[in-house]
């Protein structure tokens, strides 16, 4: 079997497209002698699918990374927008003049659960993140 294909020389060539995030695409071709042989096909394709793996997982290390910037600085958002709401809802109480204790009672309670939630979500998902960024990033270092 040759090593090279002249042009013009009939040829077995292959195209894998794949989708390596929801904006990006790419077409990896190659072409072998006709007489190659099937274990020769075959590792020129597990070549070609490892080689696309590693850019869908380049491309989703990047979008992870711009990700856990968003969510990073969103929680200090959700944090602030749970204090700002206890307070108010605290010092509401204490205006109104009423003699009982406070407590956190229906809308006001189910509000807050709100925001708690929000915040510990937050929290988890930035977790999660860091997880899959590590999980990428050794992922790129076997190879």
């Amino acid at each position: 079997m040759k090593d090279k294909i002249g042009p013009g020389e009939p040829a077995i060539g292959f195209s894998i497209d794949c989708k390596v995030n929801d904006r990006r695409a790419m077409v990896i071709q190659t072409y072998l002698p006709l007489d190659a042989a099937p274990k020769q096909i075959n590792e020129i394709l597990d070549r070609l699918l490892v080689a696309a793996d590693r850019q869908e997982v380049r491309y989703r290390l990047k979008d992870m990374r711009l990700l856990l910037e968003k969510s990073e600085q969103e929680l200090p958002m959700h944090e602030k927008a749970l204090v700002e709401f206890e307070e108010s809802t605290v010092r509401r109480h204490k205006v109104s003049g009423r003699r009982s204790d406070f407590e956190w009672k229906g809308n006001d309670a189910t509000n807050r659960d709100n925001k708690l939630q929000n915040v510990a979500m937050a929290r988890v998902n930035i977790e999660r993140i860091k997880k899959g960024i590590a999980e990428a990033e050794a992922e790129l270092k076997d190879d």
